[in-house]
């Protein structure tokens, strides 16, 4: 009969382990994994932003073809604002990083309205990234990581197709 009361009282301890580790790690997983996947999206909005000034940059001051503003467009952002908003609460500045993006597809729509030339959209957009990023400075710094992120990745870029073009020369000769 002790052997019974011994495995009924190890079931009945196990239980009541089981139960409390649930109640009081599940809600602290959750939390870990949540800060987790809004660093992840952090790093992802600011970069997505960050080429996108690059490249307005890049075009209005080399006077290359501006049509690449007419492809504008925000994967990342449209991702994490409309399938895990709760994610997007979490990431830094993320009202100024909503109001910039709506500010940016506004702008966008002149020039798909057909109201504006390229250049004009382009110059008020970086207008309105500089207009932010003074506002708030911690924003600034979270869209200057990922600036410098694009033009890391625009170097390499250009590195890998003037040796491409160089190859392609040589092998012609």
């Amino acid at each position: 009969m002790s052997y019974f009361f011994t495995v009924v009282a190890s079931m009945a301890v196990g239980l009541l382990l089981g139960l409390a580790s649930v109640l009081l790690f599940e809600p602290w997983k959750k939390e870990r994994e949540e800060e987790r996947l809004a660093k992840i999206a952090t790093t992802a909005l600011y970069h997505e932003l960050g080429w996108v000034m690059e490249l307005l940059h890049y075009a209005t001051s080399t006077n290359t073809r501006i049509g690449v503003i007419h492809t504008l467009d925000f994967p990342d952002f449209d991702y994490y604002y409309n399938h895990h908003r709760e994610i997007m609460y979490r990431v830094p500045c993320w009202r100024e990083l909503v109001s910039l993006v709506r500010e940016l597809r506004g702008k966008h729509r002149w020039l798909t309205d057909k109201q504006t030339e390229p250049r004009t959209v382009a110059c008020g957009m970086i207008e309105s990234f500089s207009r932010i990023t003074n506002v708030d400075l911690n924003f600034g710094k979270l869209l200057g990581t990922g600036r410098t992120h694009a033009i890391e990745s625009l170097k390499t870029i250009h590195a890998d197709f003037a040796r491409w073009q160089q190859e392609l020369e040589t092998n012609r000769l």
